[in-house]
């Protein structure tokens, strides 16, 4: 499955299947969120998931409509609105920019708790739910 279809099977179709890094739901604000799988770390406890990159971004390429738009859905996100994430894997980690060489088209991943770490924003990794359940992660509650 394309991330293209993948976006659109969750309700939430992308802005730009080049450049997006996630998309809103409108139908209920829900937040879907691709993140990188090096990119988790434990802190606490409890295991987050880097969204953001903001040295990186601020000093390069602050203008970037994937960085705009993922500063949109954090927004959205701190503002109340229900996270999940999609995790994909980098063809290559040290690559600027990275693209994506799999990604889990099978489940998604509930946000919980969004933190700022050292200048980035970091959303908590809960409970994991079946793609074919997609359908019932609708008005703000999880499955």
């Amino acid at each position: 499955m394309t991330n293209k279809a993948f976006f659109e099977r969750l309700g939430a179709p992308l802005a730009n299947p080049r450049w997006s890094w996630g998309a809103e739901r409108k139908e209920d604000g829900t937040v879907f969120l691709r993140v990188w799988q090096d990119e988790c770390k434990k802190i606490d406890g409890k295991f987050f998931m880097r969204l953001t990159a903001n040295e990186y971004f601020e000093k390069n390429d602050p203008a970037n409509l994937g960085y705009q738009e993922r500063l949109r859905h954090i927004g959205l996100v701190e503002n109340g609105a229900m996270a999940y994430m999609t995790i994909c894997e980098a063809k290559d980690v040290s690559a600027i920019p990275r693209s994506v060489k799999k990604y889990n088209d099978k489940e998604v991943f509930l946000g919980g708790l969004l933190i700022d770490r050292n200048g980035d924003k970091w959303l908590e990794l809960k409970e994991r739910f079946p793609i074919k359940d997609v359908q019932k992660i609708r008005n703000n509650s999880p499955i």
